[in-house]
């Protein structure tokens, strides 16, 4: 887990701050907290769904620092019984001798590139249901936006906060087909180009990935850091992982030190 934390504090956001009007979490997280302050693991709650252990590690950051205080979590804002919307987190910040309350929307994403990489919509969810375009329109016209609204911002007045610092923390992987992945591509202009970069390619395509590589699949919710202790030569991986039904995250381990050199999706012939 502490690992995964400093994963956290030291991983690229997937886009860039150019094209939105908000503060990327990556280095406002390293402004509130020292990252080699270890601690911050007592506070982190495991959790097998992925989206919720990224949030747990994020709370137990956010709590730790000393510059925040009054700090609230999936706080549903609701209007006539019905829920508009939730903040991921909301609270206050005390710096440079001066208060300013915030709001952080955080999101773990991997996402596979179907395109060329030009367009935001390229990039779809290993399950199909999400796509990069989506998720980036939800988070800063909808979640950010919530205290503008008329329920939004009644609910911060309740609650004594009136937030002036909008967080999007938005990190993960890009996986790119196999062919292309570890080449200069013409991306998007609103994608980070020091993203977190990884490849992906179809079950019956394996054969193109290194014979002098060991193997082992990722299972969630250890997405982040590589924390492995099982392997498997190339022809022993292929065997197990034969006509699989959903796409498989693989970390690709180097035979002498051990540390994973790069990571990539494994797909089903027909996705």
């Amino acid at each position: 887990m502490i690992d995964d934390l400093s994963w956290i504090l030291n991983s690229p956001s997937l886009i860039r701050d150019k094209h939105y009007p908000f503060i990327l979490g990556t280095e406002w997280l390293n402004e509130i907290v020292d990252v080699s302050d270890a601690a911050v693991v007592n506070a982190a709650g495991e959790h097998p769904r992925l989206g919720i252990y990224y949030e747990n590690l994020v709370n137990s950051i956010l709590n730790k620092s000393s510059q925040l205080s009054d700090i609230e979590r999936n706080m549903q804002v609701l209007s006539n019984k019905v829920t508009i919307g939730e903040f991921d987190f909301i609270g206050q910040r005390h710096h440079s001798s001066e208060q300013i309350d915030f709001h952080l929307e955080c999101a773990i994403k991997f996402y596979l590139c179907r395109g060329d990489g030009s367009e935001l919509s390229d990039f779809v969810g290993p399950n199909k249901r999400d796509r990069l375009d989506i998720k980036l329109d939800k988070m800063t016209t909808q979640q950010l936006l919530l205290s503008k609204t008329d329920a939004g911002k009644q609910f911060c007045s309740d609650l004594g906060i009136d937030p002036q610092e909008f967080v999007l923390l938005l990190q993960g992987y890009l996986f790119f087909h196999y062919d292309v992945w570890d080449k200069p591509l013409a991306l998007h202009q609103a994608i980070n180009p020091d993203h977190h970069r990884g490849w992906w390619l179809r079950e019956d395509e394996v054969n193109q990935l290194d014979e002098n590589c060991l193997f082992a699949e990722l299972i969630k919710p250890y997405w982040l850091s590589n924390q492995l202790s099982e392997y498997d030569e190339k022809q022993h991986f292929i065997a197990k992982n034969y006509l699989i039904n959903r796409p498989k995250l693989i970390s690709r381990i180097d035979k002498n030190t051990l540390k994973e050199v790069d990571r990539g999706f494994i797909a089903p012939r027909d996705w």
